[in-house]
């Protein structure tokens, strides 16, 4: 009987308030709707860029370049993150900034980076056979003078020029796989619920909490 009257009761004060429920309710919206309206746009960019390879070995490890790029500080960036799934040499970078150019010119910013790097690389392991086939060369011209055997020098020197030859197709071998651009897209109506929800809530608390303290005061 007891539970029953406290209901009754219960009922009572919310009719008897529902006005400012309602109000709280609106005010509740009306903040979702002020906030959907006035804050700025975010743009999104996600990048899939494949780590090239050195005769079957990955030019660079795909953690470094992970961290490389995760502590990159870029302007106008809001977010930036790089992870690399595992076993793999594929590198997905996603950032997030307030307008599409910007967007745009960090992922081309960290794929040049990137590209130009590990094209370095190649032009150091490159660099590195030249003192030798200049030395070998120096060996065969004073091997020839003397008129003894250079053949052993001759084919050591070919398989270096090859070696350097070859060198250039492995330029460019880290390529981006894809690239796109879009706008972060905010969902509305489960804004609206989570604010209509929270005005409930909090016209609740307001109105149970009044009803307490009068009570209380009634009661001294």
């Amino acid at each position: 009987m007891e539970n029953e009257i406290n209901f009754k009761e219960v009922v009572y004060l919310l009719n008897r308030n529902k006005v400012i429920i309602i109000i709280a309710i609106l005010l509740g919206l009306a903040s979702v709707l002020t906030w959907f309206f006035l804050s700025p746009k975010v743009y999104m960019g996600v990048m899939t860029i494949e780590i090239g390879k050195l005769d079957g070995k990955v030019i660079e490890n795909p953690l470094d370049v992970v961290e490389k790029i995760n502590v990159l500080s870029l302007d106008n960036l809001l977010k930036l993150s790089a992870s690399n799934p595992d076993n793999t040499n594929i590198i997905k970078i996603v950032l997030s900034t307030k307008d599409e150019k910007s967007a745009y010119s960090s992922l081309e910013k960290i794929s040049n980076n990137i590209l130009q790097s590990h094209n370095k690389k190649i032009d150091d392991l490159k660099n590195n056979l030249s003192p030798d086939i200049n030395e070998i060369k120096k060996d065969i011209s004073y091997l020839l003078n003397r008129g003894q055997d250079i053949v052993q020098l001759q084919l050591r020197l070919y398989n270096l020029q090859d070696t350097e030859n070859n060198f250039e197709n492995y330029y460019n071998q880290t390529i981006v796989l894809q690239k796109n651009f879009f706008q972060k897209k905010v969902n509305l109506t489960i804004n609206l619920v989570f604010g209509g929800m929270l005005g409930l809530f909090l016209g609740l608390v307001f109105v149970f909490s009044k009803e307490y303290f009068l009570k209380r005061r009634q009661n001294v």
